[in-house]
Order: structure tokens, then sequence, then C-alpha cells
């Protein structure tokens, strides 16, 4: 009975076995129909064990055919040859018989199947012999072999024109068959095309987040055709080799929606520049702006028929400054209101207001730039007060002075000075005038021989003209004088006079630099003096009551002597009598001492007999 049994379970195994090596497709999770339990329980016992088993492996889908997925091994008791198989033979793996190592038999897509269940058999080789199966689980991972394809081949987005840049249009997506990174995407706007929008990748989802790259004007285009690419960032180069292209295209449509929008001035700043000597109520200039919003605008608000126009111009007045200009609240116009001084103030900066006449909610500002430009208002003058000097020997033709004017006017503008020798002072023919043409000039002398005796000083009156509109003449005085340039007396006024000048000093200043050093001087000497008193008085309070004093007298015949114990002194060719005294002691010691000098004066006064 058991053998028949078991007779029975290998019919029923076989033919489950070709049912499914008939099929194309290999066995999968829950289709396993050989059921190993059925076997017989000592061909399940005694058959080769795969000890490893059951088996799971991976390996890249569309892998050649060929390729090594994994190996398995059996063992068996004795030692015998094992032949290995697939149960049932199916068209995607394969397996060697001796090494047992399953190889595909051919590239596998896993967007189509990403897991097979493979049976491996081992059979002792032998007719009849006993064996063993095991079962494969083989996964396909991923690899880049599909192209995104975008989901609409028309994308369409709305944005008002009153959109701030970086504004969140909506998305595009373009699917991928593949997973992870071999399904990252990046969208490329292509360069003929506006770029008035850019799009981010959102690396989880993979969309294409649309937004907005710079502002938009209903008034000036109200629709962009943006041709818009999704390109894979990961492509195999196997797979380039095949002409595949791993990118789609879409079309992207944006449609710009009207919005009530500010005044628009038609300059981003205007410059102006006006005169000084204007009269008030003079132009200077116009601003201008207009209504961004047509007149056939869905939300425009304006009469068609009105020709007024609905924008009004103020001026930004500041309570801490004066206003010198007005502007007409109509047509923008600016005038002056204030007399203009470039002298103080050559700019003056504006800020005009443009609002809309229905809706003064939209307002809009710019700066205006006046610039005031000069008048020719100053005549020219010397750019210094000059002294000059001639010495008495000097010869014709001697370059005594350099000359050159100045112009309170603009110094921007490009002054040109001429200068002129007024009649008068030609007249007296000892001086010229040679203009250099650069805005200075010489002062020459045109004969020799002056006498500082017969004309101390030569006044020489000089035209000067500028070049402005009209031309205004300033005369200046030039004081010559003549110096004896070998007297000791005009040695400080006239021999160092020009070089003094030369140098930027004029005698006046070396005047009060001399005077400054005096008084300095006498300060120093009489705290010299004060410091010798004082040094001299404290000596003698040191000295208490002993001291001594030379006294020196005249005798009869008016000689110099001096008292000292030494009875003579000659000075300077005269001899001369010594006293010494000493008032220290008792008074006893002082009748001896007096008495005892005036021995000694006798002594001396006999020697000198």
């Amino acid at each position: 009975m058991r053998s028949q049994n078991v007779k029975h379970s290998r019919v029923q195994s076989l033919l489950v076995a070709e049912k499914e090596m008939m099929s194309t497709r290999p066995l999968k999770s829950g289709q396993l129909k050989f059921d190993l339990d059925k076997q017989d329980n000592s061909l399940k016992d005694n058959g080769p064990q795969f000890l490893d088993g059951p088996y799971e492996a991976t390996v890249p889908e569309m892998s050649p055919e060929g390729t090594s997925v994994i190996q398995v091994t059996a063992t068996y008791p004795t030692d015998v040859r094992l032949i290995y198989s697939i149960l049932p033979e199916q068209p995607y793996f394969s397996v060697e018989p001796t090494s047992g190592v399953v190889r595909t038999a051919y590239p596998g897509d896993r967007e189509t199947q990403d897991k097979y269940f493979v049976i491996i058999k081992a059979t002792v080789e032998q007719i009849g012999g006993p064996s063993g199966t095991t079962t494969v689980t083989i996964n396909l991972s991923d690899v880049n072999d599909n192209p995104p394809r975008f989901q609409h081949k028309r994308y369409e987005m709305n944005v008002s024109e009153a959109a701030p840049v970086g504004t969140i249009l909506g998305k595009i997506m373009a699917n991928d068959s593949d997973i992870g990174d071999n399904a990252a995407m990046d969208y490329i706007i292509e360069e003929d095309n506006p770029h008035i929008v850019y799009i981010i990748t959102n690396n989880e989802t993979q969309e294409g987040i649309v937004i907005l790259n710079k502002t938009v004007d209903y008034e000036s285009q109200r629709t962009y055709k943006i041709k818009v690419k999704g390109i894979n960032r990961h492509v195999e180069k196997r797979f380039l080799e095949k002409d595949t292209k791993f990118e789609d295209e879409t079309i992207l449509r944006i449609i710009v929606k009207d919005a009530d929008e500010p005044p628009v001035f038609v300059s981003e700043e205007f410059f102006m520049e006006v005169a000084e000597d204007n009269w008030n109520g003079s132009f200077v200039g116009t601003v201008s702006a207009r209504d961004p919003d047509d007149i056939d605008s869905p939300i425009s608000d304006r009469d068609p028929d009105d020709i007024d126009s609905p924008i009004r111009y103020s001026i930004a007045h500041s309570k801490y400054l004066k206003t010198f200009f007005s502007i007409n609240d109509h047509n923008g116009t600016i005038s002056i209101t204030e007399p203009l001084d470039r002298e103080k103030q050559i700019w003056h900066n504006l800020t005009v207001t443009a609002i809309e006449s229905i809706n003064p909610k939209q307002m809009s500002e710019v700066n205006v730039y006046i610039k005031v430009l000069d008048a020719n208002e100053y005549a020219p003058e010397f750019a210094e007060y000059y002294e000059t000097y001639v010495c008495e020997n000097s010869r014709a033709g001697q370059l005594i002075q350099t000359i050159s004017a100045v112009d309170k006017d603009d110094a921007m503008k490009k002054h040109n000075f001429s200068f002129y020798l007024m009649e008068e002072s030609k007249n007296n023919s000892s001086f010229e005038l040679e203009d250099n043409e650069n805005n200075t000039a010489r002062i020459l002398t045109i004969r020799s021989r002056f006498r500082h005796s017969e004309q101390f000083i030569y006044p020489l009156s000089i035209l000067i003209v500028d070049n402005g509109i009209p031309a205004l003449t300033g005369t200046s005085t030039l004081t010559v004088t003549v110096c004896d340039c070998n007297e000791e007396v005009s040695l400080l006024s006239c021999r160092y006079g020009a070089f003094l000048i030369s140098m930027g000093i004029s005698v006046q200043a070396l005047v009060a630099i001399v005077a400054c050093l005096l008084i300095i001087l006498v300060f120093v000497l009489a705290v010299v003096a004060l410091k010798h008193q004082t040094k001299t008085a404290a000596a003698f309070h040191e000295k208490g009551e002993i001291f001594r004093e030379n006294i020196f007298k005249y005798d009869d015949e008016g000689a110099l002597f001096r008292r000292t114990p030494g009875c003579q002194l000659i000075v300077g060719g005269r001899r001369f009598n010594a006293l010494t005294a000493d008032t220290s002691g008792s008074k006893e010691e002082e009748e001896e001492e007096e008495k005892k000098k005036e021995e000694e004066e006798e002594e001396c006064l006999h020697k000198d007999s």
C-alpha cells in the first residue's frame, strides 16, 4: 500500500512540474504548486540537502544574458555527483548543472516584474537517484532605462501683473517609471524662450515648481508661451547608445491678469538745469507719468471720453527746507518760485508725487535733480595781493612780477582771462604787460635806471576781462616800489623784498615775526633775571650773621682802593688799599679788632706814601 502511495505522489509531482514548464512565466509568490511536503518522506529525508536555502539575490534589471546572480550548493552523505536544474524551465534564468550558479537568461524589466521565485533541484547523478529542492528569490534592482514623460503636453498658469518676483505660479510634472536617483529630474527652459519664470525641482516628488522671475505688465504683454524640457539627471551611457532620449518636452502658457496699478513715471529719475539769473515763474522742466491701466482694461474706471489727465502731481515739501520751485498739478511743469543763488546751493533735490485722480491710494514718487547754472555776475580780480619791487639798477626787459586772476563764478566752467595795461599806466613808459594767454600775465620793465629819489612807487592799473556772456571786466592796481638795492637802510624792504614775496612772505608778515621774536626774547630775559635775583637773595640769607663785605673807596687823589688784609690790590694800572671787616665776636673783641684795623690802615697808608 505504501509503495502505491509513493508512486502516486511521484506522478502528481511530475504532472505539476510539467504544467509549470509549459508556462512562459516563472513561478511567482503564491504560485508554488510543487508541494515538497507531498513527496515521499524518505526521498525528502535521504535526498541532497541545501543547507543555506532558501536563497535571496539581487540583480540589476536589463542585465545582459549570462550575468551571474547567485550560486546554490547542495550536500549528500556520499561522495556522488549532483546535477542542478530549474523546476520548471523558464526563459528568464538558468542554472549551471554542475556548479549551481544561477544566471540571467533574458534581460528582465523591473517595471514589468521586480521579483522572481525560482526552484532549484539537485539530483544524484544516477538513474532514479534521489533529489532535493530549494527556492531562490531574485529581486531586480532599478536602472535608468526609462525616459521621463510629461503628464500633459500643455500647461496653463495665471499671474497677476501686480505679483512680486518669487511668486509661485504652479507645478508641472514629468513621470518616470524608474525609482530613486534614476527618476531624479531637472526642468529646463529652452534658451530662445522668455525667461519670466524659472523652475526648481521638488526632490521628493520630482515636481517642477514654476516661480515668477521678473514682473510682468498686462498692458505690454498678456500671454507668454514657454517650452520646457524634463531631463533625467543621471543617465547610463549604455542606454544612450540606443538613441534613446532621456528627456521630454511640454508647453507652458503664462496668462497675465490685469491689476490696478499706481502711475508710472516715464523715467526713473529726472535731471534739469536752470540759470540762476532766471526770474520767478520761469520754466524749469516737466515730469510725466502715465496710468498703466488701459482704458479698455476690465478693471479701469476711467471714462474713455475723458481727455483730461487722470494723474495729479505734487512736490513733497519739507517743513525744514525752503521751497524754490512749484509744480503744475495737471501737466507736471516745474517753475521757479524764489530767487536762486548758485554760490549758496548748486543742486536742488525734489521728490515729485503722482497719484490717480480716481483712486488716490495709487501713488508713485520720483526724484527730480535740478542743477543751478552759473550766471556771469562776478568780475575778475587779482588772485592775490601783490607786493612788487624794482631795483634802481634794473635793466630794460627785466621780469619783475607774474600776475593771475580769479572769478567767483562757476569754477567748473572753463575760465579764460585777458589782461591789459590801462592807458594812463602806459603813458609813464616805464613798464609793459605781456599776456601769457594761460590766465597769467608778466610785468616787464621797458627802461633802465630807476631813481628812488625821483619816484618811489609806480601804480599800474590793469584791466582783466573774462569770457562770460556777457563778458565782465575788473580793474586792479599793481603797486611797484623802487628800491636802492645797495644801501643797508633799504636791505629789508628792497633787496630781499622780491625774494620774500616769491616765497609767499610779505614784509608786513616778516615785521610781525621779528616783533614776536623780540617779545619772546624780552620775556625770557626777564624770567632769567628774576631767577638770578631770587638765587642771590637766598645766598645772602644762608650766610646769616657772618659775612664779609668789600668796600671800594677812592683816596684823596680820586684813586679807587679796597682795604684787605693783603693791603694792596692793583687793577687797570691803579693801586688800591684793601680793608676787610668782620662783625662777629664780642664787644671787647670788636674794639680790639677795630684798633688792629686802624693800625693796619695806617701801615698801608704809610706804604702808599
